[in-house]
């Protein structure tokens, strides 16, 4: 965000009406989006129901398993589409693969960064030295460093 606004600064460049309007709008937004939410409901009210009544067991663990294989499969795939069958330019090839790098960067990021208030603190706790002059300092307290860096931002 940071390197954004610095180059929004020095360059003066941004993106204009890009991204504002879709190409093709619907109609009823509104009636779109009530129902993509009344399916969404309908399938948490129905998993729900099957659950409490015992008829489905679900396991967190397998649960996380199987949701990380969708969405790898998903990304995978949609990149895979764009690179082979969207019928792109040679730029706009080089710029999706772009694209797909700063992706996989993105989710590697996320994913240690999501890692801070449970693995990372038990590192913290089992292989740091956080002793200084006879006081130890509580393993909990690195939690607030990133908050400790970035000032202002709230």
């Amino acid at each position: 965000m940071v390197l954004g606004v610095v180059q929004y600064v020095v360059t003066k460049k941004h993106l204009g009406e890009a991204g504002r309007q879709p190409s093709a709008p619907s109609a009823h937004p509104r009636r779109d989006w009530a129902c993509v939410g009344a399916a969404v409901g309908a399938v948490v009210v129905v998993a729900a129901a099957l659950a409490l009544a015992g008829a489905v067991i679900i396991e967190p663990v397998a649960l996380a398993k199987r949701t990380t294989v969708v969405i790898v499969s998903v990304a995978a795939l949609w990149f895979a589409w764009a690179f082979l069958l969207a019928r792109l330019a040679a730029v706009e090839k080089k710029r999706l693969a772009v694209v797909a790098i700063l992706f996989f960067a993105s989710a590697l990021f996320w994913s240690g960064f999501e890692q801070t208030g449970s693995v990372m603190n038990l590192f913290a706790e089992r292989y740091t030295n956080r002793v200084f002059s006879g006081w130890e300092m509580p393993a909990g307290w690195f939690l607030s460093v990133n908050a400790l860096l970035m000032p202002g931002i709230e």
